[in-house]
C-alpha cells in the first residue's frame, strides 16, 4: 500500500517476536513482513547461539526493526508477549499488534497486511494456519524456507494466530492463539503457513531449546508437552521423528504466495 494512503488512515501496525536459535528462517521472515507494509518490527532475542543475533543486528540498520535482549530462560511467553505489544504502543504508537513467530509467514489474499489492517473494522482478527512440511524433493539449494518447503497438510491448523487493535487491558495468550481482556469486535481474516521443522539440525536444537526453556519454568507440566516430550528424545529417536516428517503422506502442493 502506498505511503500516503496509511498517512490518511492514521493508522501504524508494528509486528512483535521471541526468538532463539532461528538463524535459517528469522531474517527471510522479518523481510516478508517489512514487504507487507509493517512499520515496526520488535523482536526479544532469547539467548540465541547461533547466527541470529548477527542477523538481527543487521535488521536494525533498516531503521524498522528494534531488537531487545531477553535473559529469561523460562518460557514465559504469555508474559512477554504481552510486554512487547505494550511496547509497540508506548514507543512506536502501534494502533494494530501483529504477534507473530519467526516460522511464520503472514498475509493477505487481497493485497498487503497493511492494507489489511487499513481497512479492517474489527478489533481482533484470528488468522488461518498451514502446517508445511519438509519432504525429500526439496530443492537443497533454495536458502528460502518459504520457497523451498512447497507442501503442507491438507487441513488448517485446530486454533488459528491472533492480531488486535490496541487496547491497555490486553493479555496476550501462550502461543498467540487467543488474547484476553479485550472488549473489541472478532473476525476470521488472514492467513499464515507455518514452517515449524526446517531441517534435522534445526529440529535437534528446536527440541533441546524447547525442553529447556519449559524445565526453567514453574508452569504445569501440560503446558509445552510436547516440547518436553521431544526434548527428552536422544538423537536416533528424533531422527526417525525427521524421517516421518519428511516421508508424511496425503500433503498437498501449495507453496507460499
Amino acid at each position: 500500500m502506498g505511503r500516503n494512503t496509511r498517512q490518511e488512515n492514521q493508522m501504524t501496525l508494528v509486528a512483535v517476536t521471541m526468538v532463539r536459535d532461528e538463524e535459517d528462517i528469522v531474517d527471510w521472515t522479518i523481510q516478508h513482513l517489512l514487504d507487507q507494509g509493517v512499520d515496526h518490527i520488535i523482536v526479544a532475542d532469547n539467548m540465541s547461539i547461533d547466527n541470529t543475533g548477527f542477523l538481527l543486528q543487521n535488521l536494525t540498520r533498516t531503521g524498522k526493526v528494534t531488537v531487545i535482549e531477553d535473559p529469561e530462560v523460562g518460557y514465559y511467553q504469555d508474559q512477554k508477549m504481552t510486554a512487547l505489544a505494550h511496547m509497540a504502543h508506548s514507543q512506536f504508537a502501534a494502533d494494530w499488534i501483529l504477534p507473530f513467530d519467526a516460522d511464520e509467514y503472514f498475509y493477505w489474499t487481497g493485497g498487503t497486511l497493511a492494507e489489511f489492517f487499513s481497512k479492517a473494522t474489527a478489533d481482533i482478527i484470528t488468522a488461518t494456519g498451514w502446517d508445511h512440511i519438509v519432504t525429500d524433493d526439496d530443492d537443497p539449494t533454495e536458502t528460502s524456507p518459504f520457497r523451498r518447503i512447497t507442501h503442507r497438510r491438507l487441513s488448517p491448523q485446530k486454533m488459528g494466530k491472533v492480531a488486535f487493535r490496541y487496547h491497555p487491558d490486553i493479555h496476550i495468550d501462550f502461543g498467540n492463539h487467543f488474547i484476553f481482556n479485550h472488549p473489541g469486535l472478532h473476525a476470521q481474516a488472514l492467513n499464515y503457513r507455518h514452517y515449524q521443522y526446517r531441517s534435522f539440525e534445526q529440529l535437534v536444537t528446536k527440541a533441546r531449546n524447547g525442553l529447556a526453556a519449559y524445565q526453567a519454568t514453574n508452569l504445569h507440566p501440560t503446558y509445552g508437552a510436547h516440547w518436553r516430550q521431544l526434548g527428552e528424545y536422544d538423537d536416533a529417536m528424533l531422527w526417525a521423528t525427521w524421517r516421518k516428517l519428511c516421508e508424511e503422506n496425503g500433503l498437498i502442493y501449495d507453496p507460499a504466495p
